[in-house]
């Protein structure tokens, strides 16, 4: 890196020790001029020939370059004379393409009591958060670097200019290396999983830059009830005490019991202070409540977490809080367990099929969604109207879904485990406001704003009756238990019973 008195840099810009970069100048062309020659296992040994030359007594004799675990990193101190300003740190790069050399370089600051050595150890997590960063500014100096290849040999020449406006971002060495290992790696995880708004809810503690909470939660408590196995293992193998982690907080295993994560479960299983039978509540104000990671999951119908607690010998018979309701309350309480998210609309209709298997949702979107209710997740996505769905109906054996838009004026026929359509029913000239299936399945009553109800043979698809006798719209239709009444609903302020015969 020769050095410049190039005439355009402001006068505040100049000072850097020329006789040093002169001396620094020959060894950095000597190994690079060898680069090509050199095995990567000796480059080392080149670097640590460099690693004698020093600015001044004044730095502590801290080398200007140094050698890192990686042979082809080289570290490059950069110092202004004014003695309050921090220190420019050059990371070059170098790495061998075919029979070329290509170079790259990062640039930072970092004050001037810290040593190379320091950033050597987590050069690593600091190469990744200065990519791209060409350019840095202490403050009185905004510095840009450029590498400049010499033409017919493996040698670059390290061009240093001034800049007028200092970057939109320099990167702190010092920051960095407060920052404890677990900390940086786990920043790391969450930039490569795309997780930018989790980085900006972390809080540290208020001295240095240890971790202390997640979104306000226990980061181990964080990580299992999101699933994230990744950082979970970080977090255990790096000896975290979960039996420590109570005071008044969710349990790890509870949480990802609760929502499911078999892998993250599996993990906390394996170490050795867990308590599978601990509990919590999701209220933590609410000691009324406690309950185990079985209860939980068992509730919630995560099979899988339920085989690995029964693996771990989880008590079915511990005696737990849990009331569900009031103490004065002698009902059964509900929580909310699942919110399902896929329509595009509003939904007008939910319906369970028979055996409870199944739910339906019917929507403005003009599809209908069939969830299984064990695991929460969307089975089957139909579609085939041009207008909302507004009404739906399971067969007695859940084999079948009937369906009827305001706009189609016709009876779709689905097959509930294919998702194929079985069979239209065209027939009604009005909106279609409801349809039934009969105990047996065989028939489907479908009522309109036509007045009339029509039924249906399921088998053939064909039209078996008009029932006539409302004076307005049929909102409703239901048959018995039995199959042999079938009732009606109506705007013209009645209801009609109709009997086989």
């Amino acid at each position: 890196m020769a050095a410049t008195n190039d005439t355009s840099f402001p006068e505040r810009n100049r000072g850097w020790y020329q006789e040093d970069l002169i001396k620094v100048n020959a060894p950095i062309h000597k190994l690079l001029e060898n680069y090509s020659h050199v095995p990567s296992s000796e480059v080392v040994k080149h670097v640590n020939d460099i690693a004698s030359v020093y600015y001044s007594d004044s730095i502590h004799r801290d080398p200007l370059i140094t050698s890192t675990t990686k042979s082809d990193l080289i570290l490059v101190r950069l110092r202004h004379i004014k003695e309050a300003s921090q220190d420019f740190i050059l990371i070059l790069e170098f790495k061998e393409q075919d029979t070329c050399v290509e170079a790259h370089h990062r640039a930072m600051v970092c004050p001037r009591d810290t040593s190379l050595k320091a950033i050597a150890e987590k050069l690593d997590l600091i190469i990744q958060n200065t990519s791209g960063n060409k350019s840095a500014s202490n403050g009185l100096l905004n510095l840009q670097l450029a590498l400049e290849p010499i033409s017919g040999r493996p040698m670059f020449t390290i061009k240093p200019k001034a800049m007028l406006r200092p970057p939109d971002v320099t990167f702190d060495a010092s920051a960095e290396l407060q920052k404890s290992y677990l900390m940086a790696v786990i920043e790391r995880i969450l930039q490569a999983q795309g997780r930018g708004e989790d980085l900006r809810n972390i809080d540290y503690c208020e001295k240095g830059y240890e971790l202390k909470s997640i979104y306000g939660q226990p980061p181990l408590v964080w990580a299992s009830k999101k699933g994230n196995t990744e950082i979970v293992k970080l977090f255990l193998d790096n000896g975290i005490d979960i039996g420590a982690l109570k005071n008044g907080k969710r349990m790890p295993l509870v949480v990802a019991s609760d929502e499911g994560h078999v892998e993250v479960v599996r993990l906390l299983l394996a170490t050795r202070n867990i308590d599978v039978n601990s509990k919590d509540s999701e209220n933590l104000k609410d000691s009324e409540n406690d309950r185990t990671s079985l209860s939980w999951a068992a509730e919630k119908g995560h099979e899988a977490v339920v085989k690995l607690l029964l693996e771990k010998d989880a008590d079915v018979n511990v005696k737990e809080s849990y009331t569900g309701a009031a103490a004065d309350d002698k009902t059964t309480g509900w929580r909310l367990c699942q919110t399902l998210e896929n329509h595009k609309d509003s939904v007008w209709l939910v319906v369970f099929s028979h055996d409870s298997k199944l739910l339906v949702s019917a929507s403005n979107d003009h599809t209908i969604r069939i969830w299984d209710t064990a695991t929460r997740q969307l089975r089957l996505t139909l579609d085939g109207y041009t207008g909302g769905v507004w009404s739906t109906a399971f067969s007695h054996d859940s084999k079948l879904l009937a369906s009827a838009s305001l706009e189609a004026k016709t009876i779709l026929l689905w097959d509930t485990t294919t998702g194929q359509l079985k069979k239209t029913l065209t027939v009604h000239t009005n909106d279609i406001w409801s349809v039934a299936f009969s105990r047996d399945s065989k028939l489907l009553a479908s009522g309109s704003m036509g007045y009339t109800i029509r039924l249906w043979d399921t088998a053939t698809g064909r039209l078996r009756q008009h029932l006539w006798g409302h004076e307005d719209s049929v909102w409703s239709v239901t048959f018995s238990h039995d199959s042999k009444l079938l009732a009606s609903a109506s705007a013209d302020h009645t209801v009609r019973l109709w009997e086989t015969c």
